[in-house]
């Protein structure tokens, strides 16, 4: 999925999970979520594949993965053009093997989630940069959703609207009361023209 900060790519995600079948109790498929955005390049790797006890300093405990918290089920990479380059490459092997080797340890863990990644660089210009690798934007863009961004409105166009607005709510003087017959039935409040804006979707090609 591709959006800017703040399009909601991960709503979109969490009902891409809750969508797809799970076991044959009618329960959801099982799901993790990782923002490699929100954690130190030294750190993203254990907290994607996790490690052994004593992999480097300050590991006193095991620690299973993220990727390993969803097993057959839904794995959401959020922010997936921040993770580094070394991790890049052990990502496209995990996705290439449903393997997983965590740090320290001799033998892999099987790691067999469907993938849905989300950022709001582009990926192209980033595989033109030699940031990004191509393999693995292979990999993940089997779908690729644009996420629509939300319409900018301008100072001067919110007054007009926010003055028109403000008179349409303010109360208006009612009729004299009439000196004998029927009184006027109140009229109806009339409303101007909705206005609409335009959505500005980005396209991925």
């Amino acid at each position: 999925m591709l959006g800017e900060t703040g399009t909601g790519k991960e709503a979109f995600a969490r009902a891409v999970q809750l969508a797809l079948p799970g076991g044959p109790d009618g329960r959801p498929a099982p799901s993790a979520a990782l923002n490699a955005a929100a954690i130190p390049d030294t750190l993203v790797e254990s907290a994607l594949f996790g490690h052994r006890r004593g992999a480097f300093t300050g590991a006193t405990e095991p620690r299973v993965g993220a990727l390993r918290h969803a097993p057959c089920g839904t794995f959401f990479l959020d922010e997936v053009g921040d993770l580094p380059p070394h991790t890049q490459a052990k990502l496209l092997r995990v996705i290439e093997t449903n393997e997983v080797f965590p740090l320290g340890a001799d033998t892999p863990e099987p790691a067999r989630v469907r993938y849905v990644a989300a950022t709001h660089h582009d990926l192209e210009r980033m595989i033109e940069r030699g940031d990004f690798r191509r393999d693995l934007f292979g990999r993940l863009a089997g779908n690729v959703v644009p996420i629509p961004t939300a319409p900018r409105t301008s100072p001067t166009s919110v007054a007009p609207s926010s003055s028109a607005t403000s008179q349409a709510a303010s109360p208006r003087p009612s009729p004299p009361a009439p000196t004998g017959g029927r009184a006027p039935r109140p009229r109806a409040r009339t409303h101007g023209p909705a206005t609409y804006a335009s959505w500005r979707t980005r396209s991925a090609t």
